[in-house]
């Protein structure tokens, strides 16, 4: 594929922007180090590995604490109310058969895995 027809695929819209961004072509060096903008400049960064061509780096907000300090409690769900848990449970007895949607996605996955 042609650099063109990357970047045209590749246009993302900016979040809060609604414009599109066209990517930075950068390359990496023989270590796969790869030289992020001046505004990542001693940021402690997350990386994703999303797939074999596709990584996200993000700028992460470090919050120091100390030894007596506790982490915050994770978020929990909140449980179901009755009535909402007897309805997710016969959904899961009675599955309603797929509608034609479903079906050609599921055709088309199949036909991608193969």
């Amino acid at each position: 594929m042609g650099v063109y027809k990357w970047l045209v695929r590749s246009v993302r819209f900016r979040v809060g922007y609604g414009m599109p961004s066209i990517p930075d072509i950068r390359s990496t060096d023989a270590k796969a180090r790869l030289s992020l903008p001046k505004s990542f400049a001693n940021s402690t960064v997350l990386v994703e590995i999303v797939s074999e061509t596709e990584i996200i780096i993000r700028k992460a907000k470090v919050v120091p604490i100390s030894a007596s300090d506790e982490l915050p409690p994770l978020p929990h769900p909140s449980p179901l109310s009755d009535a909402d848990r007897d309805l997710f449970l016969s959904i899961l007895d009675n599955t309603p058969e797929p509608n034609a949607a479903l079906l050609r996605l599921m055709m088309s996955r199949e036909r991608s895995a193969q």
